[in-house]
């Protein structure tokens, strides 16, 4: 497998991103790479897992198809009345649905077949509650896990966020004034 470097050989130009994102990307590479448990070991192309909930969040994270073009990969959103290019769906729920803890244990489990089917080693996310059992598998199965904080807060932290932001390899925050509510967040610019 390759080493963390899969994400950052991304030809950024594609996705538009701020020079002053693309710097700080760099540094938090330099960073991560000597930790990377990965290097040397394998020699196959990194599987990608992108999983959001529906709306926004999905927006957000379909502007990453590139990185699925690039590697092996794919795409995991909630299922709604609209259809969607992803391979999986899960049940749609919130934190005020009344059917949360049962639709979230469904889900769990649902994400437990997947990860044993697909075998992914970097978990991207925009967030919400769908992506949290992907969160506890990456952290058991010690993969690559990604949070990218949604464009919508730019004065709030999200319960999703500030759940998963414990064990994430990488959290990235879309606007300035969100880092001061993650430790360790980053600055990373708009994925729009």
């Amino acid at each position: 497998m390759e080493n963390i470097n899969v994400l950052w050989s991304y030809n950024w130009k594609e996705l538009s991103y701020s020079k002053k994102m693309k710097r700080k990307l760099e540094k938090v590479k330099k960073k991560i790479e000597p930790y990377n448990e990965f290097k040397g070991k394998h020699t196959h192309k990194p599987k990608i897992c992108l999983v959001s909930s529906s709306g926004g969040h999905w927006e957000q994270l379909k502007k990453l198809q590139p990185l699925i073009d690039k590697y092996s990969g794919f795409f995991i959103t909630e299922k709604t009345q609209f259809s969607e290019n992803a391979k999986y769906f899960m049940k749609q729920t919130d934190l005020k649905d009344k059917w949360m803890l049962l639709k979230m244990l469904y889900n769990s489990i649902y994400t437990l077949f997947i990860w044993l089917k697909e075998r992914p080693d970097f978990i991207i996310t925009t967030g919400t509650m769908i992506a949290y059992p992907f969160y506890i598998l990456s952290i058991i199965f010690h993969k690559k896990f990604i949070f990218i904080e949604t464009f919508g807060r730019a004065n709030m932290p999200t319960e999703a966020g500030k759940r998963m932001e414990k064990y994430t390899d990488l959290f990235i925050v879309q606007w300035e004034s969100q880092k001061k509510f993650y430790k360790k967040a980053i600055y990373g610019g708009c994925l729009y």
